[in-house]
């Protein structure tokens, strides 16, 4: 999610210039501007995200996890907002968001799913240590 653009800004300039936003910033062709809140929240959720696969000894802590990156993204998408509401210091002719700006929902979607499966195998674990 780094790397895919989230919004688009046309901008009225001598010559006409295009702006992108991605969670490193705003990029044009004549100066980058990195954007820090976003990019630390991006790389802690991924980082969490990680550590979670290889977790699977303890899924209660899984499931913890998971719940901490749903709000880790909630956040995400707060300041997403934030930034691409409040871009400032240009005149914009026409704002256009782009796919970047849907993949927060799309990982939300699949982390409920996933502890929604985590759930379902520790409960399996348990009714299987009954019958011992």
């Amino acid at each position: 999610m780094l790397f895919v653009p989230l919004a688009e800004y046309s901008i009225k300039a001598i010559p006409p210039n295009s702006v992108q936003f991605t969670l490193f910033g705003f990029h044009s062709q004549t100066s980058n501007t990195i954007v820090l809140p976003t990019l630390i929240i991006d790389l802690a959720i991924g980082l969490i995200t990680l550590i979670n696969i290889f977790l699977y000894k303890n899924r209660k802590l899984q499931m913890k996890l998971c719940l901490l990156n749903v709000f880790l993204i909630l956040a995400l998408v707060a300041l997403i907002a934030y930034y691409a509401y409040n871009f400032n210091g240009y005149y914009v002719n026409n704002q256009k968001y782009l796919f970047g700006i849907c993949l927060p929902a799309l990982m939300i979607l699949f982390l409920f799913l996933s502890r929604k499966a985590i759930k379902k195998d520790d409960e399996l674990v348990r009714a299987a240590d009954r019958l011992r």
